[in-house]
């Protein structure tokens, strides 16, 4: 059976099922004129940087799909890399079809030829969920990631593009290093609310830092 009959013949029935992904964006920038102007509207906002090596996260699309634990992933802006990211991985799920049909017997293939399609799928998935049209660059975005199906634990919220579906992580503290105030009219004093604000919930200085933006109000 060639690899293609496997996908066609067991991915969509597992994409349906178990190919749901929750994602949080975030970016490396953490003052960025841009995203002011697109996020906040370029007056106020609030830049919130976490450090992630204090939160348990997955190192694998397998364990993470096991888990349903969440994953720190880098977006790939330029086509030219996208390209070859999925080249090398068809390549090399290609060398491992090959060498199944010559060292297994037909009908172990065709018992398991669902779970090797699934793991295709993850693989596949792996790469595409950190694809980004390259117009997107100056964003610098990473996600935080949790692939699987949730089941009954998904719940929903309004927006204005409709429901959107959304997975509560287990409550752990949140691990804020520092929030940057965007550009406003009094920033030293909403500077002060800031900080006693994050006192006020367990997070004071030195442990998070508080800092104005060094993007003028006018730019």
């Amino acid at each position: 059976m060639r690899l293609l009959d496997w996908l066609e013949a067991s991915g969509p029935d597992f994409v349906r099922e178990y190919f749901k992904v929750y994602a949080i964006a975030l970016s490396s920038k953490d003052d960025d004129v841009s995203q002011w102007r697109g996020y906040s509207g370029g007056l106020g906002g609030y830049s919130i940087g976490f450090d992630f090596t204090e939160v348990g996260l997955a190192t694998s699309i397998f364990e993470a799909r096991k888990k349903l634990e969440p994953r720190m992933i880098e977006m790939v802006y330029d086509a030219d890399k996208q390209t070859e990211c999925l080249d090398d991985l068809l390549q090399l799920m290609m060398e491992v079809f090959r060498a199944l049909r010559t060292d297994t017997d037909p009908n172990f293939i065709r018992d398991i030829g669902r779970f090797i399609c699934q793991d295709i799928i993850n693989l596949l998935a792996d790469y595409l969920i950190r694809f980004k049209n390259s117009v997107f660059h100056e964003e610098k975005e990473w996600r935080l990631v949790i692939l699987g199906n949730v089941g009954e634990d998904v719940n929903y919220r309004e927006s204005r593009f409709g429901l959107i579906p959304y997975f509560k992580a287990r409550e752990r503290p949140l691990a804020i290093k520092t929030v940057v105030q965007g550009p406003r009219v009094e920033p030293e004093l909403s500077k002060e609310a800031v900080e006693g604000f994050l006192a006020k919930h367990g997070y004071r200085s030195p442990d998070v830092e508080v800092r104005l933006s060094k993007v003028p109000l006018r730019y």
